[in-house]
């Protein structure tokens, strides 16, 4: 199923994502800490949302550089329109894809092609 382009209300939550993910990565330790603090509140509220950001953040650390370029790229295509299309089709992303990995430029077809190929 097709996606549709992101409202900007969700451009604004991906570039928002997006900058803690690049504090992330660059090393911005008061990102971590203030997702630590949020993940221990979240877990005596029993809410999970907090502690997949700080999954995420934990992944995103481990992956290292490549990452970086690529969400310097999303935040390029937030700027310029081109955000949530796929580089291969062009058609767009699922938002569903883009709340996983919002800093991904092809669709999951695309993308499983790539990889397979």
């Amino acid at each position: 199923m097709p996606g549709r382009k992101p409202s900007k209300t969700d451009l604004k939550a991906f570039e928002e994502q997006l900058r803690l993910m690049l504090g992330v990565l660059r090393g911005d330790v008061s990102h971590l800490e203030a997702e630590s603090i949020s993940q221990a509140s979240a877990d005596r509220q029993g809410d999970d949302g907090d502690s997949y950001s700080l999954e995420l953040s934990l992944e995103l650390l481990q992956r290292g550089g490549s990452t970086v370029g690529d969400i310097l790229d999303a935040l390029g295509r937030i700027q310029d329109g081109s955000f949530g299309r796929c580089d291969s089709c062009d058609g767009w992303i699922r938002k569903e894809r883009l709340q996983a990995i919002p800093y991904a430029s092809y669709c999951i077809e695309c993308q499983r092609q790539a990889e397979a190929g």
